[in-house]
């Protein structure tokens, strides 16, 4: 009886044991376990681009400019769910000279431009012979001083190709003084939009 009583005893250790073990392997081969930590987001920097600038018939000088640019794609809501979505930053700045004092109705807008590379549309649409294009307005405003500033942050931008995309930010100028009107444009570099994986280090 004794032996009896030690042999059960030892056939529920090992019994234990190897339930402990296969819980352990299982937790490591669970992707959602705690070490199954993804690769932080990476932001890029986008280096500006030449500042735009015209002068108008009255004389009068109009230059904008864009600077501390960056991209981030953005989080998806689902994990399971890849995202093309990207998170926009940057500082537009807008100015009009005048050494004769002309006074003049302003008016300047920023935003970004998405172009699918050509052969592909957006989401939806039939295979495009050429690049396509869309245009995302984020400000809009009129101004009468010399020079107006707006700045987008954390602007969340989807990109709806179905292949390789490329983005760049845009900001125009326009003065109207009456006799004489000018405009003038700043683009940003493009950089590609590549899915979130791809930016990730």
């Amino acid at each position: 009886m004794f032996l009896s009583a030690i042999l059960h005893s030892a056939i529920g250790l090992v019994a234990v044991t190897a339930t402990a073990v296969t819980a352990a392997a299982t937790a490591l081969a669970d992707p959602a376990a705690p070490q199954d930590i993804p690769a932080p987001l990476v932001t890029v920097p986008i280096p500006a681009s030449a500042p735009g600038t015209a002068t108008g018939p009255d004389g009068v000088t109009s230059t904008v400019i864009g600077t501390n640019e960056t991209l981030t794609p953005a989080v998806p809501a689902d994990p399971e769910v890849p995202t093309q979505d990207f998170i926009m930053n940057g500082d537009f700045r807008g100015e009009v000279s005048s050494a004769r004092g002309v006074s003049s109705s302003n008016h300047m807008e920023a935003g970004y431009q998405l172009r699918c590379r050509a052969g592909q549309g957006m989401l939806g649409s039939l295979v495009a012979p050429k690049p396509s294009f869309e245009t995302i307005k984020v400000i809009d405003e009129s101004f009468t001083d010399d020079a107006h500033a707006m700045s987008i942050r954390d602007y969340r931008v989807r990109v709806d190709c179905p292949g390789s995309a490329f983005i760049r930010s845009y900001a125009i100028l326009t003065r109207n003084a009456g006799a004489a009107t000018s405009v003038v444009a700043y683009y940003g570099n493009e950089v590609p939009a590549a899915a979130p994986d791809h930016q990730a280090q």
